[in-house]
């Protein structure tokens, strides 16, 4: 079978596995239909206004992340074409497969002095800081879960210690991550070293992010159901449910995935049906408030980097 063959038996298989999980989140709807239909939904609206708030902050605090690694990446910035990109291509993240979401950055900044290297290098390292963030995110409000699944506290401290050491004796060792990533992507390798203040301002704006979205979940859940959960295990979803998203965007049948992980953790205050549902309001509530962002940052950075492109302006 030549290339071409091979490229057309892969996205047939990813068409495959993306309908078949589908499927999934379609039958566990279904299976508890009359549940579903018998569940009291209570909206308490001024509660999703909050909502839309808490989402656009964590947004925010991607966005000065993001910001802050292009400029110390490209040595030169111009942080209204940062935001006008960053919030494009957030959207594309939306889409299966990370094709997408990497590729509208890169094409994005063709405009710009950031080469497409450096791109390419910040958005592997911001995955990688993303996952170990919310990996801290989860961890110390384990003692506190109720309905989420636990982790032997031995494994925890392993890990805490390990990363914790690992990382005070070699900052750079979340870039020797994304180079290895980079490496297998056949993509030039991120040639700057990231110092102490650097690593702990980044790792601190993402862990933040998780918790804000982690808040903006609780509200959501409780606009639509009127419920209130502990807002602890609400956390502990959230950020389980981000963790196996971020996971699923390099997988060709990850969508639904998320959404179906959601409903189930759910499932300790609704029926399984509803919170697929929830889970699926929840991304489209996302998507909206992103979509809003994009659009507001297109028309103030004027859709592109202006003629003094990649550099800061007073």
């Amino acid at each position: 079978m030549g290339t071409r063959g091979r490229a057309t038996c892969a996205r047939a298989a990813a068409i495959v596995l993306a309908l078949l999980g589908l499927a999934i989140v379609t039958f566990a709807v279904i299976r508890d239909w009359g549940a579903l239909l018998s569940f009291p939904w209570r909206p308490q609206w001024p509660l999703a206004f909050v909502f839309l708030l808490v989402h656009s902050t964590a947004l925010g605090t991607l966005f000065i992340a993001w910001h802050r690694m292009v400029r110390s990446l490209a040595n030169t910035s111009n942080w209204r074409f940062d935001l006008h990109a960053y919030s494009v291509s957030i959207l594309a993240r939306r889409i299966p497969l990370p094709i997408w979401y990497a590729g509208s950055r890169v094409l994005m900044y063709r405009q710009t002095e950031v080469s497409a290297s450096v791109v390419m290098s910040a958005t592997v390292l911001e995955a990688v800081l993303i996952g170990l963030s919310g990996v801290l995110a989860y961890v110390p409000f384990i003692p506190w879960y109720t309905t989420i699944p636990n982790i032997p506290s031995w494994l925890v401290v392993t890990t805490l210690l390990a990363l914790g050491g690992g990382l005070w004796i070699r900052p750079s060792l979340v870039i020797d991550a994304a180079n290895l990533g980079l490496r297998r992507l056949r993509r030039q390798e991120i040639g700057a070293t990231l110092h102490r203040r650097d690593l702990l301002a980044l790792v601190a704006a993402y862990w933040s992010t998780w918790l804000v979205d982690g808040a903006g979940l609780y509200f959501f859940v409780t606009a639509l159901t009127g419920l209130r959960p502990p807002l602890v295990d609400i956390l502990g979803a959230s950020t389980l449910t981000a963790l196996v998203g971020l996971v699923s965007m390099v997988l060709p049948f990850g969508l639904g995935l998320k959404e179906l992980t959601l409903g189930v953790l759910l499932s300790a205050w609704m029926p399984l049906s509803a919170g697929v549902i929830l889970a699926i309001a929840y991304r489209v509530g996302q998507t909206l408030v992103e979509a809003f962002w994009a659009a507001i940052a297109t028309r103030w950075s004027g859709g592109g980097p202006g003629p003094q492109a990649g550099r800061d302006h007073p």
